[in-house]
């Protein structure tokens, strides 16, 4: 369903904050730009095609994979632009009034009862185990709670994003991404469940140090196994959404700003 939008002034701690993904909408006048909103227009059901993503990492400050590998970059160029920047928080991220929502599972969509459920394990680990009133003993020690679960997931998304600087970027994930997205690409990995793409993309990136965009992004979110041991990233949400059902390499821009699971 096509979304309505409202433009508003970005305000750090207020309406975006470490942990944040910004997502970049199509360039019109950029021929790069136009072929990835292209080739990814079957995962468009918002009517907002973006063709580019980042890790908010600090105020006026984030982590991106461009042509020269993932590197630091400031953040004003794309508050600057008129090219729309879309900052979404992953669930148990959100600040302001959006974290209380997004903390206890009362998200919109299908996200709602994955938040809970996600974020279970931390809570568990943050407050240790639960005394005869639990976590129903106060309205402030809950919002307590909240405020330090909503600050772990959202270091170990900008952390985890951190150590991946310095990875070339991810050209053989560009060629996957465009022969799955053909439609004979599509035809097969509908038919076979995507494991074309899945097998093609390991072959371009084997190790899965060589990412794009999104790939950073998504392994900020939810890294492979052989990065929590070659990087030491940890895993901030767990497999949830596309997450789950795909290898991190395969996630493109598109599918992850539509997933209402990892953004309720």
């Amino acid at each position: 369903m096509p979304l309505s939008l409202q433009s508003t002034t970005p305000l750090y701690g207020a309406n975006y904050s470490r942990g944040y993904i910004g997502f970049v909408a199509e360039d019109t006048s950029d021929f790069v730009s136009q072929g990835i909103a292209y080739l990814t227009r079957r995962e468009d059901r918002s009517g907002i095609a973006v063709t580019h993503v980042l890790v908010v990492t600090g105020e006026n400050e984030c982590v991106e994979a461009l042509a020269h590998g993932v590197v630091r970059s400031p953040l004003a160029p794309y508050f600057d632009s008129p090219r729309p920047i879309f900052l979404k928080a992953p669930v148990g991220c959100a600040v302001g009034e959006a974290s209380v929502s997004g903390v206890r599972g009362q998200g919109s969509g299908g996200g709602g009862n994955t938040s809970s459920s996600t974020l279970s394990s931390t809570l568990s680990s943050l407050v240790g185990p639960t005394g005869p009133t639990g976590l129903t003993c106060s309205a402030a020690s809950f919002d307590k709670v909240e405020d330090k679960v909503k600050d772990k997931v959202a270091d170990i998304v900008a952390e985890n994003a951190l150590k991946m600087l310095g990875l070339p970027y991810g050209y053989g994930l560009i060629v996957t991404d465009c022969l799955a997205n053909t439609l004979a690409g599509h035809f097969l990995n509908k038919c076979l469940a995507g494991w074309p793409n899945r097998l093609i993309s390991k072959l371009a990136d084997w190790n899965d140090l060589a990412p794009v965009c999104s790939v950073v992004a998504a392994c900020a979110l939810n890294p492979p196994h052989n990065l929590r041991y070659r990087l030491g990233l940890k895993p901030a949400l767990g497999p949830i959404g596309c997450l789950a059902r795909n290898p991190a390499r395969t996630i493109t821009p598109q599918m992850l700003f539509e997933d209402t699971e990892i953004f309720p």
